[in-house]
């Protein structure tokens, strides 16, 4: 990769997210939104679809190693996408071919073998939430969240299979969130001493993160897709999605230069736009059930907004408990009891603490502060 093509990259991509909004919307992020939610924030007011927008796989980055495995996450979570589906009718879910898919895997192969997620959600990616077992009370966290969807058990007990499967979802998200964050922390490991292990990571974090398109060329089963979602609910068009993929082709052309300076700003940079993903989603959902009127919407989007807050919450727990604890209340509360207004604004404003934004670095043009 050249200089030359990076700056190229960056004049292009921002425009390209942009028109992916608005030509349309494709597939699916799992979220169930049959109508239009309007949500102010980010300078103005932006409205969803219902869908999806389509996102072009390897917009802005170019992997400089095979990455099959990795961007075939996405393709795992499609498959258990399209069976838990029959729960947004108000059908029953197949949840033992859903656990099957998620234990035993699919589509991911290496080596020659079959890669499931599970054994990615109990692997090292738990390392990347601070204190974890004391925060979450449990060891193998991401394993655990998903599992209680699967199961209906834990924070899903009670829950419909429409609300667990927004843990499920929601909670494979968080798997790639956290593999995202586990590789570029690998990245940084070894620029001191192996700048081409460097670059590997940086491509095994994007392509986690990424998913493989589908068979249309969009990516729509990964974290882009949910980017862009965001974007378009807080009116924060292309602030998200491509800068992440900006920062990582920085990370991975500073790494090929062994330019430790840029490659150091250029992964804080990528961190804080994985974080940004999960702040906005947190906030999304909170405003939501404040304007929530029956039961089964409180509950789907207590599943969304408590499983997505889950990425963050290691991070802000280690800075501001306080608010940790204010969050991870509110969002624990029953789907049968009201969500006030104040309880809202409560966890915008904990979510924006100055502590807070730092320890996530959440960039300034992305911040929503009130609901």
């Amino acid at each position: 990769m050249t200089a030359r093509r990076i700056s190229w990259q960056r004049s292009w991509l921002v425009p390209l997210a942009a028109a992916a909004l608005l030509l349309g919307a494709c597939g699916s992020e799992g979220e169930d939104r049959p109508n239009v939610d309007v949500i102010a924030g980010g300078g103005g007011t932006g409205s969803v679809s219902g869908e999806e927008p389509a996102i072009t796989l390897g917009a802005g980055y170019t992997a400089s190693t095979n990455q099959d495995a990795n961007l075939a996450i996405g393709l795992d979570l499609k498959d258990m996408r399209a069976l838990m589906s029959p729960a947004a009718r108000n059908e029953a879910v197949d949840w033992a071919a859903v656990t099957a898919i998620y234990d035993n895997g699919k589509n991911q192969r290496v080596s020659g073998s079959i890669r499931s997620l599970s054994a990615l959600a109990r692997g090292n990616a738990n390392t990347i939430f601070p204190n974890g077992a004391a925060v979450y009370g449990r060891s193998n966290i991401i394993d655990g969240v998903i599992r209680d969807g699967l199961t209906g058990t834990g924070r899903a007990a009670g829950m419909s299979d429409n609300g667990r499967r927004q843990l499920v979802d929601k909670g494979v998200q968080v798997l790639m969130y956290a593999l995202g964050q586990q590789h570029l922390a690998e990245a940084t490991a070894a620029m001191a001493t192996d700048p081409s292990a460097a670059a590997a990571a940086i491509d095994a974090a994007w392509a986690a993160t990424t998913g493989t398109p589908d068979s249309n060329s969009t990516q729509n089963n990964g974290l882009l897709a949910t980017a862009t979602t965001r974007e378009e609910d807080f009116n924060l068009l292309g602030k998200v999605g491509a800068p992440l993929q900006v920062s990582l082709a920085d990370a991975l052309f500073a790494a090929q230069k062994n330019n430790r300076a840029s490659f150091d700003t250029s992964i804080a940079a990528a961190r804080g736009y994985l974080n940004s993903i999960f702040y906005l989603s947190t906030l999304r959902n909170v405003k939501l059930l404040a304007a929530d009127t029956t039961q089964a919407n409180r509950e789907l989007h207590f599943g969304e907004g408590w499983t997505y807050w889950q990425a963050i919450r290691g991070t802000v727990a280690g800075v501001s408990p306080s608010a940790a604890s204010t969050i991870e209340s509110a969002l624990s509360r029953s789907s049968a009891e009201e969500f006030p207004s104040a309880l809202a604004n409560d966890i915008y404003a904990a979510l924006n603490a100055p502590t807070v934004l730092q320890a996530l670095g959440i960039p300034a043009d992305v911040r929503v502060t009130n609901p």
